[in-house]
């Protein structure tokens, strides 16, 4: 068994054996919601969307008024290709629970992927202004990809800084930053963001693809030829 099918059996077991409790105290009752919440994570996670369905329906019966089991089902919804479905949990849970950053993260993600890129912006700059949630550095590299994508690229630049002040060795951030001062020119500065990502990531297309602008920018054959023979060897590699 996988850890995370344990994870779920062994919430599951939990589950059952708080709502075998009869007449409980009504403390008890954020205990049992948590119970279902955390089962409709763990079946989310392995992608058990049918299951998960179920402890979130119960969920809401513990607490018609949380904002959780939206989230969670518009999660599903959107794995499941059904934005519009998606989009009503989302918004279901953002007037339930306006404030909490990883709806607002995960809200912003998915209108972004939907090329809603100002909405996007404005979920995402709501998310960062939170110092503790602890996928901050997470919520400034996606707030950075919806800035450069409506043309803010002085934003973008800041908010994938931020993210590399709380995690420096995020490679989205990395690279974007290699990518948007070589667009405006400053190759120095984008050489040092690649020799950042090289230390902290493998390579890929795009990383090779900007080492070996980098290289031509500066005149140096030597690191012109090494980017393309890596760039070469990627490329011959895959299936």
């Amino acid at each position: 068994m996988g850890k995370l099918a344990a994870s779920v059996a062994i919430v599951l077991s939990t589950t059952l054996a708080l709502l075998g409790c009869q007449n409980v105290p009504s403390e008890d009752l954020t205990r049992r919601f948590e119970a279902h919440m955390a089962l409709a994570e763990g079946y989310f996670e392995v992608g058990d969307f049918e299951r998960a369905r179920r402890p979130l329906a119960s969920a809401l019966e513990l607490q018609p008024r949380a904002w959780q089991p939206h989230w969670v089902a518009a999660r599903i919804y959107d794995r499941e290709g059904e934005a519009a479905l998606a989009e009503a949990a989302f918004r279901r849970a953002r007037r339930l629970g306006p404030a909490h950053s990883e709806l607002r993260n995960d809200y912003g993600v998915f209108l972004f992927r939907q090329g809603r890129f100002d909405a996007a912006v404005a979920e995402l700059e709501a998310a960062v202004q939170d110092p503790d949630f602890p996928l901050r550095a997470v919520a400034f590299e996606n707030l950075g990809q919806a800035l450069e994508a409506v043309g803010n690229r002085s934003g973008a630049r800041d908010a994938f800084g931020r993210a590399l002040a709380l995690s420096p060795c995020l490679s989205r951030p990395l690279l974007a930053l290699t990518r948007l001062e070589l667009t405006e020119g400053d190759v120095p500065a984008a050489r040092r963001y690649a020799e950042r990502y090289a230390r902290c990531a493998p390579d890929n297309e795009e990383s090779l693809t900007l080492a070996l602008a980098i290289a031509r920018r500066l005149g140096d054959p030597d690191a012109e030829a090494e980017a393309s023979r890596r760039l070469r060897a990627l490329q011959e590699s895959r299936p």
